[in-house]
């Protein structure tokens, strides 16, 4: 007569290992993969005056077809589908953010663009800096017309001056040069003064993404860890119970040999040892597919947002919710 099936130790081991397979490729899962598109701006200043060129670029890591490059300016289409999208004049209806992406990849980082009316404007990169970053201040003038005795102030002190027009550069900024900056410059025989800029330098070591990060990673591990403890344990009970229901198959074998016959207990004895093959392949499946589910959060953490359920993610909500029908099924044996 064919043996009853039990499981074996290596059933355990094999559950311990694909768990620690899991939770080392925990990152690979949450990534999609799809390369996202850079935006850059040209010349590199995010503030600029009316009736300036701006040249936004759009890099993308594929060779994309034609029209394929998708523009947004503060979330609504443009009619643009080239690489650059260039603005020969720009005016107050320019300002805002744009983005840009291909049908292939998602959206690219978001650039801002400020556009103001005066004579006069403090030209920088960004608003914010890390300690260590290099930091241009161009001080430009309206139509570019010609400007003389140029100074740039930091906090109501004047750093340097020029007859000519000259841009400020700091090679390497730190939390020193955090505050207000602006500065002032002579059209023919006018004086101007340029609106004040408030630039901030933050320090790399207190990362607020890595703490974002954090925040995702510790709650996913921590229910990882507590499913693979419960897995253990369905595991170890379903071995225990396995050995006593094959130890009562011996038995009741060896007295249907002496007796010659098969008893109705026998047979149930197999029955009940078969059954029990099911729970810990049923507890993998569902412990893979709660993996699954919690991957597209952790994309957060790589500065993406959550989609929504049935987008990204690979199983919808009512799946999600006959699994945990299943989960309780499993508890209960």
């Amino acid at each position: 007569m064919r043996r009853p099936w039990a499981p074996q130790p290596g059933t355990a081991t094999s559950s311990v290992l694909l768990w620690v397979a899991l939770l080392c490729l925990a990152p690979a899962i949450r990534s999609d993969g799809r390369p996202r598109a850079v935006l850059t701006l040209e010349p590199p200043w995010f503030n600029v005056l009316q009736g300036d060129k701006v040249t936004l670029n759009c890099k993308v890591f594929q060779t994309p077809g034609h029209h394929s490059i998708k523009w947004l300016h503060n979330g609504s289409a443009l009619p643009i589908h080239q690489n650059s999208y260039t603005i020969p004049a720009v005016n107050m209806e320019n300002s805002g953010e744009y983005q840009c992406r291909t049908e292939h990849t998602p959206l690219s980082n978001s650039v801002k663009l400020q556009v103001s009316s005066d004579w006069l404007l403090l030209q920088v990169e960004r608003l914010e800096f890390m300690e260590g970053d290099s930091m241009t201040l161009r001080c430009h003038s309206w139509r570019s017309q010609p400007l003389n005795k140029v100074t740039y102030y930091h906090n109501d002190q004047a750093l340097k001056y020029e007859f000519q027009s000259f841009d400020y550069i700091v090679p390497k900024v730190n939390y020193t040069h955090s505050g207000s900056y602006y500065c002032t410059g002579f059209m023919g025989h006018i004086s101007q003064l340029s609106a004040t800029v408030v630039i901030t330098v933050q320090d790399p070591r207190p990362s607020t993404s890595s703490s974002f990060k954090f925040r995702y990673y510790v709650p996913f591990y921590i229910v990882m860890g507590l499913l693979f403890a419960v897995t253990l344990v369905c595991t170890s009970h379903l071995r225990e119970r396995s050995i006593a229901q094959r130890r009562t198959q011996s038995a009741l074998y060896l007295d249907n040999i002496r007796n010659l016959r098969m008893t109705d207990s026998s047979a149930c004895g197999m029955t009940e040892v078969l059954a029990w093959q099911r729970p810990i392949h049923l507890c993998l499946c569902i412990h893979i597919l709660v993996l699954i589910l919690l991957s597209p959060f952790l994309r957060a953490a790589e500065g993406d947002s959550c989609p929504a359920w049935g987008e990204d993610s690979s199983l919808s909500l009512a799946s999600s919710v006959s699994l945990s029908s299943e989960g309780r099924d499993v508890c209960e044996l």
